[in-house]
C-alpha cells in the first residue's frame, strides 16, 4: 500500500512477502516502508517478510528518508484539526533494511504527530529483521531496532525487536527506540537484538554526541518517557 492517509480504514490479516530495492544515492523520499509508506488507521494480524534495499549500498549518501520493515512513518500533520493516528495489533517485520537515512527502524521508521488525546498505539508487535545502515559518504541520525524515533505521544505495550543493528550514528541509537520525544511510554516491551553501533571523531565534540541504549538511545530534553516492566 503506497499510503493510507485520510483512509482510516482496517486492516486484518493483510500482508507483503516481496522485497524492495531501489537505487537513491541522493534524492529524497518522504517514506517508505514494506506494508505501506504511511500508516493511518487500524492494523491487526499485518506483516511484512520482504527486505528492504537501496541498491546504491554503502556508496548512499544520507538523505531526509523514514524507512520502516512494516511502515516508513506515521502522519505528522493534522486533517481538520484531527491528528492522524494508527493502531497497531500483532503486527511484524521480518525483513531485512539495508539504507542510510534520517529514520530508519525495523518496524517503522518514524512515529510523530500524535496528541494525549488521540495517541499512536502498537500491541504486541514486533521485528525480527536485522536493520543495516552504513554508508562511505554520511553519517546517519537516528536508528533503532523496533522503530528509528518516537516524537510526540506514543503507547508501546509488549512490542519486541530481536533483529540486529548495526551503523555510525551521530546522534542516537537503540535496539528498541532510537530515540524518544515528548511523551511515550513503554510497556512490557524487550530488546534481545545486538547493537552495533559506531560514531566518527567530527561527530564526538557536538552537543548532541552519539548515545546509544539497549531499550532507547536517548530521551529529549524534558520529554516524559516511561519505562514499565521492559528490558534489554
Amino acid at each position: 500500500v503506497g499510503t493510507t492517509i485520510c483512509s482510516d480504514w482496517d486492516f486484518i490479516r493483510c500482508s507483503n512477502t516481496g522485497d524492495i530495492t531501489y537505487s537513491l544515492a541522493t534524492s529524497e523520499i518522504r517514506a517508505l516502508g514494506g506494508f505501506t509508506s504511511t500508516a493511518f488507521g487500524y492494523f491487526e494480524d499485518c506483516f511484512n517478510t520482504g527486505d528492504i534495499t537501496n541498491t546504491v549500498g554503502q556508496n548512499a549518501v544520507k538523505s531526509t528518508k523514514r524507512i520502516g520493515g512494516f511502515a516508513g512513518a506515521t502522519w505528522d500533520e493534522s486533517i481538520d484539526d484531527q491528528p492522524v493516528i494508527c493502531h497497531m495489533k500483532g503486527c511484524y517485520n521480518t525483513g531485512d533494511i539495508s539504507d542510510i537515512c534520517n529514520y530508519i527502524g525495523g518496524f517503522m521508521g518514524i512515529v510523530e504527530g500524535g496528541q494525549e488525546t488521540a495517541y499512536h498505539q502498537f500491541e504486541n508487535c514486533y521485528n525480527s529483521g536485522n536493520v543495516t545502515v552504513l554508508s562511505n559518504n554520511s553519517v546517519a541520525d537516528r536508528f533503532g531496532g523496533f522503530i528509528g524515533t518516537v516524537y510526540n505521544v506514543a503507547y508501546l505495550k509488549g512490542c519486541s525487536n530481536s533483529g540486529k543493528v548495526v551503523g555510525y550514528t551521530r546522534r542516537c541509537a537503540g535496539g528498541l527506540i532510537g530515540g524518544a520525544a515528548d511523551y511515550v511510554v513503554i510497556e512490557n516491551c524487550e530488546n534481545t537484538g545486538d547493537v552495533y553501533a559506531g560514531a566518527v571523531d567530527g561527530d564526538l565534540s557536538k552537543a548532541y554526541s552519539p548515545v546509544v541504549g539497549g531499550l532507547c538511545g536517548v530521551q529529549g530534553n524534558g520529554s516524559i518517557v516511561k519505562f514499565i516492566n521492559s528490558k534489554n
